[in-house]
Formats: C-alpha cells, structure tokens, sequence
C-alpha cells in the first residue's frame, strides 16, 4: 500500500500530474509531541493482543503493527504504533498527550500477566523521515535498503550496540515516509529539517489520524478508516470493544467516515476535536476535526463526517457561518489518496447484490461454534466450499484458548435464501464444529449494497 483512499465524492478527475512536494516536507523532524510506552515481561505481547484492535501475539519484529485502543463501549481511546524489539518487550509510540491515561489504564488489566508497563518516553526519541532523501539515508544506515512495504521495520544497528527502528509508513505513492524510533541520545539524522506542520499535513494526506486527547472516545475504529490502513484485525480474539466493532463492520451500521479537506487562505486553522456543521442543521454538529496539518503552507484536514452531509450542502468549521470545508484541488486528489493496493488494508469489495423479498423485514443470522485448532486449514476449506462464493462471511476469534478457535458465520439479508447457505455449510462443517451450533437473527440494519 502506497496510500489510502479517502471514501467520498472527493475522489475524482484522477488523471492530473502528481505535484512535486514541497521541500519543507522533505527530511526530518523530531516530534516531540509523542512519547513511549514499554511493555516488558516475557507476555507482554499476548496481554497487549488482548487489549488492542491488532494482533500482537503473531507480530514479528520486522513488523510493526498500527492499532487501537478502545473502551468497552468500542471508542478510541487512544491510536499507537507497536513494534517488537524482542520476545520480551513492545514498544508503542503514540501522541504524549494521551500516554499517562493509555499506561495507567492498560495497568489495571494486568493482573498477574508477566509484563510491566512504563513510561519511557524520555529514553527514546520518536522522528518523521519523509522523502527519497530519508530513503536512502535510512538504506546506507541498514546496509542495504529501506523497508518498502508499509508497516515493515527496519532495525538499524548503533555504534554502542543499541538499535534504533523504522517504520515505513503510508505515503502518497510517490514521497516515502518512516517513523523512526532510536535511543534519546543518538545522533540526529543527517537530514534536512522538516516543519512540524507540514509533517502533519504528510499524516493527513496518508488518511493517518492519530487520537489527541480532545479527540478520546469520539470514534469507533471504522469513523477513522482504521480498519482501511491495517489497524484493525477483524480474525484475532476479543478486546475492549471488539462485538462493538465487529457487529458495526459485519452489520453496516457505520454511518459516519473520515475525509480529507481543504480551508481556504494560508492563515486558516483548526484543531483535533473541533465540531463540524452542516449548512442545512446549524444546530447540530456535522462531524468532528480528527487531524490538521499543512503542505507548502496550504490548510488541509481530515474530519469525520456524516456520510448523508456530503450528498448537498456546505460543511463549516466550528459553526454553520465557520470556514467552508472543500474537496482539495484536483492534482492534490491525485497526489496524496491513491487508492491502496495491499490485500491486508484494502476495504473489501461489496458482496454482489440479489433480488430480495422485502415483503418482511430483512434480518441477518449470526452462527457461532468452535473448531479444533488443528484442524483450521481443513475446516476453513470446507467453507469456503460450501459458501459457493455467496456472500457469507467468516469472523475467527482466538480468545487466547490454545486449544479451540471461535468461528462465527453471518448471513446478511442480501441473501437470496440464507437458510438454504446456512443448511449447506453446517453439513460440510459438521466433522469439525466442537459442540452445538449457536444461532442468533438480528434485523438488519443497512440494506443490500449499503459499506460494510
């Protein structure tokens, strides 16, 4: 994946000549509005896998993993970045001002879990590298090359025998940026500075909103396109939240998304957690500033939005009388939301859309049994099988049981005839289920073809 594509009516005209960043985005910039949470202990990987909206447990240290934090009602409590530095510890990188209560609550669910959770924000440095330039100057300290694909680390070896780690982050396709995690004391990059802002204004354009702390419980993972950039694992076992997201990705009850705007005039601004109107309902908020920043000092944001407010009317910052919020022009369309190409954080593709009696209302089947662990690969065979390519679908649930995985099959109502779909798998999967079939119907919630 090179970028993410922003969903909305601003993804058009895409056939107009990249433009050249700006040379202010180019290099590097200590950020020092972030911090660090170490996790140690030899189950610091699997505690955190049990509290984050990513898989931790299968994470490797040449991966880093984006992910959320939620609370039990499924709102983002806080955005990080997780990356190994060895089977004993994480390392979470995330905006300092949302650490004290992201460590402090993570702490009161460790119970006897082997891992301890600090602050370390003031042994490690956190800085953006962003251009062809950081490349390859991150190449020449790897030996080699940089990581290309995002979410990839490099680990850089230090003189002292300490290490440092890159994390390839989305792009525009065209400007390559990493975030770098090394020791407070090692040397600064070789590196032109970069403005702060138009760092930010890089995190906007990837559709990169980080949680700030005006911004704490205001989403659901899916409000930030989370899941479209690799943040959300949809197959691991229970976290905070997870029913709430899952059944709000499975059941299309996401009415609300994240879109890249623009203001007009330079001196224009605007902060996380700012209230957004829609000319039609001065009185009620529209959506919400989830990220701010500039590039070649031009004002650009992403803001969670109501998807029906973007059908007519303007949107305004602050108040129905606010600054317009615009589609940016058409070459920066083009420039910074490719649409993303990598499987892991692509959205799916919508189910193909059946004639339906709609003479009662639709309703969705939800299937639940466990499978042996061993026995995965044949099982997962068989459904797929026996769904016949029908738009059944699967979540897998690990919930920290070695021995039995949780499946869960949903039904939706675009079905043509879903108990006939349900007869037909349960008798392939007959030899692997543990134990009883679990059905519940729920009414459906977004008709056929509506986002999932």
């Amino acid at each position: 994946m090179r970028g993410l594509m922003i969903i909305g009516p601003m993804i058009e005209d895409l056939h107009h000549a990249p433009l050249p960043v700006p040379s202010s985005a180019l290099g590097a910039v200590r950020l020092a509005d972030w911090g660090v949470i170490r996790a140690q202990g030899e189950e610091s990987a699997k505690f955190l896998h049990t509290q984050l909206t990513q898989d931790l447990a299968l994470q490797t240290p040449a991966q880093a993993r984006l992910a959320g934090y939620c609370s039990a009602k499924g709102r983002l409590l806080a955005t990080m970045l997780a990356v190994k530095p060895d089977e004993q510890s994480v390392l979470l990188a995330l905006p300092a001002d949302v650490l004290p209560a992201t460590v402090k609550r993570l702490s009161m669910f460790v119970l006897r879990a082997k891992c301890k959770l600090s602050d370390d924000s003031a042994a490690w440095g956190v800085w953006g590298l962003s251009g062809a330039q950081a490349r390859d100057w991150l190449g020449d300290q790897l030996g080699g090359a940089a990581p290309a694909e995002v979410w990839t680390v490099g680990r850089l070896a230090l003189a002292d025998g300490r290490e440092a780690f890159a994390t390839r982050l989305p792009d525009d396709g065209v400007t390559p940026r990493f975030l770098l995690l090394q020791p407070a004391d090692a040397a600064v990059p070789a590196l032109p500075v970069i403005d702060p802002e138009e760092w930010q204004g890089l995190d906007v354009t990837a559709g990169l909103a980080w949680i700030r702390q005006p911004t704490v419980e205001q989403f659901v993972p899916q409000m930030l396109n989370l899941e479209l950039i690799g943040g959300v694992n949809f197959q691991k076992g229970c976290y905070p939240g997870q029913e709430i997201v899952a059944r709000s990705q499975y059941r299309g009850t996401i009415k609300r998304r994240t879109h890249l705007f623009a203001m007009e005039g330079s001196d224009a601004d605007a902060t996380p957690g700012q209230e957004i109107f829609h000319s039609a309902d001065p009185e009620q908020p529209a959506g919400m500033v989830a990220g701010f920043g500039r590039l070649e000092g031009r004002p650009l944001l992403l803001a969670e939005v109501k998807l029906a407010a973007l059908e007519s009317g303007t949107l305004h910052l602050g108040s129905a009388q606010g600054a317009v919020l615009s589609p940016p022009p058409p070459a920066l369309r083009h420039w910074r939301t490719g649409m993303t190409t990598s499987p892991p954080t692509r959205a799916a593709a919508p189910p193909a859309v059946h004639p339906v009696d709609r003479s009662t209302p639709p309703v969705e089947l939800y299937v639940y049994y466990r499978v042996h662990a061993d026995q995965l690969a044949a099982a997962l065979a068989a459904f797929e099988q026996a769904r016949e390519g029908q738009p059944v679908r699967l979540l897998q649930r690990h919930d920290n049981d070695p021995v039995f995985q949780t499946w869960m099959e949903i039904y939706g109502s675009e079905l043509p005839d879903a108990a006939d779909a349900e007869r037909r798998i349960a008798a392939a999967l007959g030899a692997f289920a543990q134990g009883p079939r679990h059905r519940e119907a729920f009414a459906a919630v977004a008709g056929p073809g509506a986002a999932r």
